[in-house]
């Protein structure tokens, strides 16, 4: 009960800060928003960054 409330928690934040903007992630993924980044980050013990605004870009759209 208690990490449903965390993980609730986190995801108002998330839309509250962040919005629902997607970015591309620096492991190549595109995330639906800085916030949902973060919570990656934080589930997964990893360091993505944001490389930029908007979705990834994949070799096949170039």
């Amino acid at each position: 009960m208690f990490k449903l409330l965390i993980f609730l928690t986190l995801v108002v934040f998330c839309y509250s800060q962040y919005g629902r903007y997607p970015i591309c992630g620096s492991d190549g993924n595109t995330y639906e928003s800085e916030g949902h980044l973060m919570m990656y980050n934080g589930d997964y013990g990893t360091n993505v960054i944001k490389l930029y605004d908007g979705p990834c870009h994949t070799s096949s759209s170039w």
